[in-house]
């Protein structure tokens, strides 16, 4: 059959390009991790491999997540006496940037209501609004004074003595 032996073809030929070009699989089986030609010369990807369950990434996570932090962290690093404290993930259908330790996410974190600062990922899940309802702290984007306060009072209520 001319369909079958025509797909039978264009499948090879696809699979033998994916494995000829690291490129090409990754963009293929991990969506939005080929670095962007424009911003190679002045921001460079930390390190890491892309690698895990295509499209959806790395599934080691779930057991242990800390665990599995330290590990990456640990296995990436040149050094064999401190772990890195940033490097490259694909997991949950999206590449990120991982920030390890409390210094440094400290450091990430004071930066989230400045200009040129982070935000809370509030689109990550496309329904986020419906699952964690529009008085999460998630949503308080603007205001660093209210986001503090409501923190403040989460922090109080997970106490040992609250909970």
């Amino acid at each position: 059959n001319i369909v079958t032996y025509t797909t039978a073809v264009t499948t090879s030929l696809v699979l033998l390009l994916m494995t000829m070009n690291k490129q090409i699989y990754q963009r293929i089986l991990f969506p939005g991790v080929v670095p962007d030609k424009k911003y190679t010369q002045t921001h460079s990807l930390p390190p890491g491999e892309i690698s895990g369950c295509p499209y959806f990434g790395s599934v080691a996570i779930f057991p242990n997540m800390n665990k599995w932090l330290s590990e990456q962290s640990h296995k990436i690093s040149t050094s064999t006496s401190s772990p890195l404290t940033i490097f490259k993930s694909y997991t949950l259908f999206k590449p990120m940037a991982v920030i390890v330790g409390t210094s440094r996410t400290r450091k990430v974190l004071n930066q989230e209501f400045s200009e040129s600062g982070v935000s809370q990922p509030v689109s990550f899940l496309g329904n986020a609004l419906e699952i964690f309802g529009k008085h999460s702290l998630s949503f308080e984007i603007k205001d660093k004074a209210k986001y503090r306060f409501l923190r403040s009072l989460v922090g109080r209520a997970m106490t040992h003595e609250a909970v």
